[in-house]
């Protein structure tokens, strides 16, 4: 049974017990519930603002992330390019295809997840010319068709 399924039947087999824990919760914190939905408003009145800082923050993940795999520094761990635009997570074992299929994350949701992680190993941060380039001398692709 996938994730979603057994999520899904679980709140399904125990939707009292669950709604009841959130009203208790509400109860003992209707302070910061308040409060978050006071932000949450702000977020609907302001959507440009918000915008903005989603954007901001997003970009701050994505520089983390490629700065840890790029050994320190924000650049191609080949050539040195630093344009922020054109690097991105490598996997290290050719398997870049086959993971994103698996793991249905790609962009900013692969960093967030490489963060939460743990900063796992088997990646690097490439530009995409030394990307391609890599495919092209590896004979990295995608899955032949049958």
């Amino acid at each position: 049974m996938e994730l979603k399924e057994y999520q899904h039947q679980y709140y399904i087999d125990n939707m009292e017990k669950i709604k009841e824990r959130g009203r208790k919760f509400y109860q003992d914190h209707r302070e910061e519930c308040i409060e978050r939905s006071k932000r949450s408003l702000w977020s609907k009145e302001h959507p440009e603002e918000r915008r903005i800082i989603v954007k901001k923050c997003e970009q701050n993940l994505k520089k983390r992330v490629l700065t840890y795999y790029g050994g320190g520094k924000l650049s191609c761990v080949k050539c040195g390019f630093d344009d922020i635009r054109a690097l991105s997570i490598d996997h290290l074992n050719n398997n870049g295809y086959e993971h994103r299929k698996e793991m249905k994350r790609t962009g900013v949701n692969f960093y967030r997840l490489l963060e939460k992680q743990g900063y796992p190993i088997g990646y690097q941060t490439l530009c995409m010319n030394c990307n391609f380039i890599k495919r092209e001398v590896e004979k990295e692709c995608y899955p032949k068709s049958k």
